[in-house]
């Protein structure tokens, strides 16, 4: 709705939007709450699909975006001050948990928690591997 209020030149736009919220949708059908990770690295890509995720959360009867868990594969010999900048930004936006959600005991003094997982890789594609295996032992 937003999209097509841009106006008509935007239709084209509004219709893939449109598809990628039924697909998203269907994703959350099909998986439980918390069982969904988002790959976030501050890219264009993956700010809209970040969007596009909040998005249809809203929408879903039983997903809410606090059930995705995002996460940073964060290659810091590679990361430019800006992207640190808009990640630190983002992760204050979009990946906070809010005081009125239960927290760990660690977390109980903590206005709000950050949930957005940083993962340290370097280029080696391994580092790569490591992290995505720690991450499927934790969920």
């Amino acid at each position: 709705e937003k999209v097509l209020a841009a106006g008509p030149a935007y239709v084209n736009v509004a219709q893939k939007v449109k598809s990628a919220l039924r697909q998203i949708d269907r994703v959350l059908d099909v998986f439980e709450p918390g069982q969904l990770a988002l790959s976030f690295n501050g890219s264009k890509d993956d700010t809209v699909l970040m969007h596009l995720f909040i998005e249809a959360c809203k929408h879903h009867p039983t997903h809410s975006f606090t059930h995705i868990q995002p996460v940073w594969f964060r290659d810091k010999e590679q990361e430019h001050p800006e992207v640190l900048h808009y990640m630190t930004a983002t992760a204050a936006q979009h990946f906070m948990h809010r005081h009125d959600l239960m927290r760990t005991p660690a977390e109980e003094n903590q206005e709000s928690a950050n949930r957005l997982w940083t993962m340290p890789v370097a280029s080696d594609s391994q580092d790569f591997i490591d992290a995505v295996i720690y991450l499927s032992q934790q969920t």
